[in-house]
C-alpha cells in the first residue's frame, strides 16, 4: 500500500502545493504530504485563522479575505470540499484538485462509492457495517466525516473503501470509483452552485469516467438521470420502492433483485428491522445489491442488517416528553425528506419546519401537507413566512404557528402537540443561518426537549 500512496501523491511531487482549506480534510492532506515529502515547501491558504499541528518552517500561512491570492504561484492547489469554484477566477479552478480526485485515481478500484441528495450517509454506514460483518476490511470514508487520506495506514490490496461523496467532492472529478451508488437527484445547495444543473452535473461525476467492468447502481425512472448518460460496458442496474420494473424492487419487507445471473429473493422481518420508513427499506436493498457483488450470504446481510443502529439526527427517536413522542429529523434539508418523514412515522402530529433560506421549492411540500394534513406546523426563520404562504394558499387545515426561534419552536411544539402522537422536528431547510452544521441543530432540538 506504501506504493499506492506514492502513486496517490505522484501528481503533487516537485510541486508548489498549496492546501487550500485547513479544515479536517485540509489538516489530514498537510499530515501525508508532511510524512510522504518532508522538505517539500508548502502554502496553507485559509480564510480563517490556521494553526499547524506543529513548528514547520518549510510552510507559508496565509489567511484572511485575499487568502486565494497567495495560490496564484502555485502549480497544484489541494482543496477542501465546500470551497465554491463555479464563479471563481478560471486560471485558479484549473490547478485545484482534492483528496477525492487524487485518491479515486489511484484506488478507484478499490472503492464503492455512495451519492445522492439524501440517504447516502445511511447507506454507507450500513453497507461498511454488513462487510464488515462479512469479515472484510471495510474503511468508511468521505463525506460521512472521515477523511480518506487518514483511512491508508495498514490498508491492503484486499481493502474495500465505502466513501461517501458529496458534490463538492465529486464537482470536476477526472475519476470515478468502480462501483457506484447514486441513490436520487433532489434540488439543493442552489446556494452554492447557483443552478440546479450544475448541481446534478457534480453528482453525476461519480459515473461519468466508468468504463467495461464497472458498477453503477441508480434511482429508477430518475427524471434528471438519462441511460443514454451512462458510459458504454457499465452494468447498471435500476432500484425502487414502488416500480417492479427497477432490477432490485425494496417493498413490503422483501427484497427483489434481478441481475444477468437471475433473480434473488431477500424477506427480512420488519420488527427486527431498526431503520424505519419505506425510504430506509430502499436503502437497505441498495446494500443488499452492493453486498451480493462481495459475496456476503444472506444470512450475514440479515444478521447485520438487524444489528445496525441509524445515525443520530435521521428520524433519531429523543424521548416522550407529556405524552408526546419527539424525533429528531435535522438531516432533513429538502422537501422530500419531509415528506418521507411524516410518511414513515404515521402517527404526526406536530411537524417543525424552516430554517435557512436558499430559494428551494417547497410546493411538493406544501401540496403534500394539504393532501396529508398535520394537525400543527410550527415553522422557523428563515423560510418560515413563505412556508406559511404556500400552506395558506392551499386551505392546509390545522394549526400554523410562527416560531421566534428553535426555543420558541419547541416551547410551541409543547403546548398544541396532543398527547398520544409523534412531533417531528424536520425542517426541510439547512442550517447555516443559525447553525454550524445539522448536528449542531439537531443536538440543540434534543437538549430543548430535555431541559438542558
Amino acid at each position: 500500500m506504501q506504493e499506492k500512496i506514492r502513486a496517490l501523491l505522484q501528481p503533487l511531487a516537485g510541486r508548489r502545493v498549496a492546501i487550500v482549506g485547513f479544515g479536517r480534510e485540509g489538516l489530514s492532506s498537510y499530515r501525508l504530504l508532511r510524512r510522504v515529502f518532508p522538505e517539500m515547501p508548502l502554502l496553507v491558504a485559509d480564510r480563517n485563522p490556521v494553526t499547524l499541528p506543529g513548528d514547520d518552517p518549510r510552510t507559508r500561512v496565509v489567511t484572511g479575505e485575499g487568502y486565494l491570492d497567495a495560490c496564484r504561484d502555485c502549480d497544484v492547489l489541494l482543496k477542501s470540499p465546500g470551497i465554491p469554484t463555479f464563479d471563481l477566477d478560471p486560471a485558479l479552478t484549473a490547478k485545484m484538485t482534492c483528496q477525492t480526485h487524487l485518491f479515486l485515481r489511484a484506488l478507484g478500484a478499490q472503492t464503492v462509492g455512495v451519492t445522492g441528495t439524501k440517504g447516502k450517509s445511511t447507506t454507507s454506514s450500513l453497507l461498511h457495517h454488513v462487510l464488515r460483518a462479512a469479515g472484510r476490511d471495510a474503511r468508511l470514508v468521505g463525506n460521512i466525516g472521515a477523511p480518506v487520506f487518514d483511512s491508508l495506514e495498514d490498508a491492503t490490496a484486499e481493502t474495500v473503501f465505502v466513501y461517501e461523496l458529496s458534490c463538492h467532492q465529486l464537482e470536476d472529478s477526472p475519476a470515478s470509483p468502480r462501483t457506484a451508488v447514486l441513490l436520487n437527484l433532489h434540488e439543493e445547495h442552489l446556494d452554492h452552485y447557483g443552478t440546479v444543473e450544475r448541481y446534478y452535473a457534480a453528482k453525476k461525476q461519480i459515473f461519468r469516467h466508468q468504463g467495461p467492468g464497472d458498477f453503477l447502481l441508480y434511482d429508477y425512472g430518475n427524471p434528471h438521470l438519462a441511460p443514454a448518460e451512462i458510459p458504454a460496458g457499465v452494468e447498471a442496474l435500476t432500484y425502487s420502492v414502488a416500480d417492479p420494473a427497477a432490477d432490485l424492487l425494496a417493498r413490503d419487507g422483501t427484497l427483489r433483485l434481478r441481475t444477468p445471473g437471475g433473480v434473488h429473493t431477500l424477506s427480512l422481518d420488519p420488527a427486527r428491522v431498526p431503520l424505519r420508513g419505506a425510504h430506509n427499506f430502499g436503502n437497505i436493498g441498495v446494500v443488499y445489491a452492493v453486498a451480493r457483488r462481495f459475496g456476503v450470504p444472506d444470512d450475514t446481510f440479515r444478521r447485520a442488517v438487524e444489528t445496525f443502529r441509524g445515525l443520530p439526527h435521521r428520524l433519531e427517536p429523543v424521548g416522550v416528553f407529556g405524552g408526546v413522542e419527539y424525533f429528531d429529523d435535522s438531516i432533513s434539508t429538502i422537501p422530500a425528506t419531509a415528506i418521507a418523514g411524516v410518511e414513515s412515522l404515521g402517527n404526526v402530529g406536530c411537524l417543525i419546519l424552516g430554517g435557512m433560506e436558499r430559494g428551494i421549492d417547497y410546493t411538493p411540500l406544501a401540496d403534500f401537507l394539504a393532501a396529508r394534513p398535520v394537525p400543527v406546523v410550527v415553522l422557523l426563520p428563515d423560510t418560515g413566512p413563505r412556508l406559511l404562504a404556500l400552506l395558506r394558499e392551499r386551505g392546509v387545515a390545522g394549526r400554523l404557528l410562527l416560531a421566534r426561534d428553535l426555543p420558541d419552536a419547541v416551547a410551541l411544539a409543547r403546548r398544541w402537540t396532543k398527547p398520544g402522537t409523534q412531533c417531528l422536528f424536520s425542517p426541510a431547510a439547512a442550517s447555516y443561518h443559525a447553525y454550524r452544521n445539522f448536528e449542531e441543530r439537531g443536538r440543540h432540538f434534543q437538549a430543548l426537549l430535555r431541559g438542558e
